[in-house]
């Protein structure tokens, strides 16, 4: 009952608040009341991450299977080569937003990239957004995260800090409107202390909804560290920081799993899952239509398309981090002789 008040107050708010800033009414459409999942993907070298997450969410949130939730990427204008935006698709993104480039206003940041999620408070075509990051993996159904109550469209709900009002803006759920979208473009063009060395998005998405923040569960950005440890209880893992599990090639030590993070610590299980959802997807997605880009002249498979490396393989192997100068491919199969979790493990709890 308390799920059903929410989502009527909010469509009572976002009939209220769906105006542009030159006067328009945005109607709400029967389109409108259905809600997405979103992501935000700036370059080549995130499409690995955006591809997983999107496999994951198809196979395992109901709402999407169901059709009654949308996939939609987010991406600026020119940045995604066709092969890629091809893969996004068929990984489950049926909807692909190109957008003006954000990091414009913060050139000075090595992260100014992360503005342009500014965006996903521009959907307005759609009742509830909930974003995640493209460096993230689903493990269980999250759909729970839209029954979570929102007093208005001016309340964000994110992962909260226990001592203070600082939210994570890696998963968060909103209600998007002209106005917020609008006002967050304001702050990041007029402010300049938004602007320096250290712009991001969260500095600007906090900066706005300051006070008005409401908490959800922590399993839906569990650290991939913890999470390897705890995978019957997580919804969601949050591969954080500069390595990311795609980012190089799979090495084994005797048998074992020998990947690193910058501290020397082993990446563990976590890490080993996201492989092995990629390997899914690969199978479904890339190995059939990677042949494609090959033609077979006096019996030797010649790159025509795409620009593959002349080494690929796609039934034996996986192209990794396309398009950038880390490209690099890798065999299947290399960790089918390592535990990753068992069917009961991820189904407890």
């Amino acid at each position: 009952m308390a799920g059903l008040i929410s989502m009527v107050l909010l469509a009572t708010i976002c009939l209220q608040e769906r105006s542009g800033t030159k006067g328009e009414t945005l109607l709400v459409t029967a389109k409108e009341n259905k809600s997405a999942y979103a992501t935000v993907v700036t370059n080549e070298e995130y499409v690995d991450g955006a591809l997983v997450l999107g496999f994951s969410l198809v196979s395992n949130s109901l709402l999407v299977r169901e059709s009654k939730v949308e996939l939609v990427l987010i991406t600026p204008k020119g940045r995604l080569s066709n092969n890629s935006i091809q893969r996004l698709r068929c990984a489950g993104w049926n909807r692909i937003v190109n957008v003006s480039d954000l990091a414009e206003y913060a050139f000075l940041s090595t992260l100014r990239e992360t503005l342009n999620k500014i965006h996903v408070f521009g959907l307005k075509n759609y009742f509830r957004v909930a974003l995640f990051d493209s460096d993230s993996i689903i493990v269980r159904n999250p759909d729970y995260i839209f029954d979570t109550p929102l007093p208005s469209a001016e309340y964000v709900a994110a992962v909260r800090s226990k001592k203070s009002d600082y939210f994570h803006t890696a998963v968060m759920l909103l209600v998007p409107t002209a106005r917020v979208f609008n006002s967050l473009l304001d702050r990041l063009k007029g402010e300049k202390r938004l602007q320096g060395q250290a712009a991001r998005d969260g500095e600007v998405i906090r900066d706005y909804f300051r006070n008005r923040s409401v908490g959800i569960d922590g399993m839906f950005c569990a650290p991939y560290e913890w999470a390897g440890r705890n995978m019957n209880r997580v919804t969601s893992i949050h591969y954080s920081g500069k390595i990311k599990p795609w980012t190089k090639p799979l090495r084994l030590r005797k048998g074992q799993l020998n990947n690193k993070d910058g501290n020397g610590k082993p990446l563990g299980k976590a890490y080993q899952f996201w492989w092995h959802t990629y390997e899914q997807l690969h199978m479904r997605c890339m190995r059939d239509e990677d042949e494609k880009m090959f033609l077979t002249l006096l019996g030797i498979a010649v790159p025509a398309v795409g620009n593959p490396p002349t080494r690929y393989n796609s039934s034996e192997s996986v192209w990794v981090m396309r398009y950038t100068r880390k490209s690099f491919v890798q065999p299947i199969g290399l960790l089918q002789n390592l535990s990753i979790y068992t069917t009961q493990e991820l189904e407890a709890g």
